[in-house]
């Protein structure tokens, strides 16, 4: 199997350079993540367990389907082109005074976090994240989830855009979003939030410079806000790091055992849950997700496509022999839940076609809702071997949010008709 991903890999390689002369394309960068996952877990790199043939396919079959609809549907900025960043507005107020209530809110609960932390440790304090505890009860933990957590994250994805403009919001925001990510790191122990906030920007950054017809170097502001933000990254990774691995191994092991675990819960048997199928609820969860939480909320029954999921996927297994590891299925797990091997192609087709899309109807007509969207669809694809960010209440908020708090459009200079 290494050689036939070697071989897909190269294959795509070559396609998307001849093609745009470029390799940063999100076909190639997503061909690349998953055949470097799948060869390392191959290999048992991490001494990760290896995975089905089933699961090869469904890999296989995903990177097929990318490099097709992205090659079929893609376009290009042609022309003089170039967005007027300076005139980009936000309703400015309501983040600021959305965030100072968030932080009133949280206040309590990050406090009893931090005794936590320093009574105990980071370990402990996980068990106590996400679950009705002393720390929080079930109702604030469900009004952070499906408010406080999509405010900051649109945050982050409004941050992220408006960072390398003219904005004179730009600071304000970025102090907004540090203060943000220190809260529910703080609170919660978890690093996925950082690396939202650093997929963010990078695919802010890219699109940025694309947009803008510029080849400008990286600034060393930049550069030093992602070092800090990384280093962040890197340190809370070693407060939870495997034994007998190096970080290089353990960050291996964060972003892709999931793969591993995506194997292990598919397998005939695991989970009568299993055959339970979702029939598009899960791959279209974005419009999907509200209208079916409030229908089994009626009908006084617990089956929407998110807490499924969670049911399958709530267990600890081994994923190697020294490590357990829970919740990330890779985005491949929501798409079988669907339809099955047929799910794995619509899904992946689905997400790519919907990123075609957004970046088409930016070029044309210079919408802040369409960059929005297609910087936060650049990261649910760069994330798609831990999740699927497109599934829950909480991220169809987020986006919500993000659209609402982003009221104007910018102008475009373009000589595209």
């Amino acid at each position: 199997m290494v050689l036939f991903y070697i071989l897909l890999f190269v294959g795509s390689l070559v396609l998307t350079y001849n093609k745009y002369h470029s390799l940063l394309k999100i076909n190639f960068i997503y061909t690349l993540i998953w055949c470097l996952g799948a060869i390392l877990v191959s290999l048992s790199y991490g001494k990760l367990y290896t995975i089905t043939d089933n699961v090869h396919l469904y890999i296989i079959l995903s990177i097929i389907t990318v490099n097709i609809f992205y090659f079929l549907n893609n376009v290009e900025v042609s022309g003089d082109y170039s967005i007027r960043w300076e005139i980009s507005h936000l309703n400015y107020q309501v983040i600021v005074l959305g965030s100072l209530l968030s932080y009133i809110f949280m206040l309590p609960i990050t406090y009893r976090a931090i005794r936590i932390i320093l009574s105990s440790g980071w370990f402990e304090l996980r068990s106590y994240a996400y679950s009705a505890s002393s720390m929080a009860s079930a109702g604030q933990l469900l009004i952070y989830s499906w408010i406080i957590n999509p405010l900051f994250s649109a945050t982050f994805l409004l941050t992220s855009i408006l960072w390398f403009s003219k904005s004179k919001y730009k600071r304000t925001l970025m102090l907004l979003s540090i203060i943000d990510l220190m809260i529910i790191t703080i609170t919660f122990g978890g690093r996925y939030n950082i690396v939202k906030f650093i997929l963010f920007f990078i695919s802010a950054f890219q699109f940025y410079r694309s947009f803008k017809g510029q080849k400008n170097k990286i600034k060393l502001k930049y550069i030093i806000l992602g070092f800090c933000i990384g280093a962040l990254l890197i340190y809370m990774t070693s407060l939870r790091s495997l034994k007998g691995l190096s970080a290089i191994q353990n960050v291996f092991v964060y972003f892709f055992g999931s793969i591993v675990y995506f194997s292990l819960i598919i397998t005939d048997g695991y989970s009568p849950l299993n055959s339970t199928k979702l029939y598009g609820n899960a791959t279209f969860g974005l419009f999907t997700s509200i209208p079916m939480y409030l229908y089994y909320q009626v009908s006084k029954r617990n089956y929407t496509p998110e807490y499924l999921i969670d049911q399958t996927s709530n267990d600890f297994l081994y994923i190697s022999p020294g490590y357990r590891y829970n919740a990330f299925t890779t985005w491949l797990f929501p798409f079988w839940k669907d339809f099955g091997i047929i799910g794995i192609i619509i899904g992946s087709a689905f997400v790519f076609y919907l990123f075609c899309r957004l970046k088409r109807k930016l070029i044309c007509k210079g919408e802040l809702s369409s960059f929005v969207l297609l910087v936060y669809v650049s990261y649910v694809i760069l994330t798609s071997t831990l999740s699927y960010n497109m599934i829950t209440i909480q991220q169809t908020v987020t986006i919500l949010f993000s659209l609402f708090l982003s009221r104007e459009s910018y102008q475009i200079d373009s000589n595209e008709e």
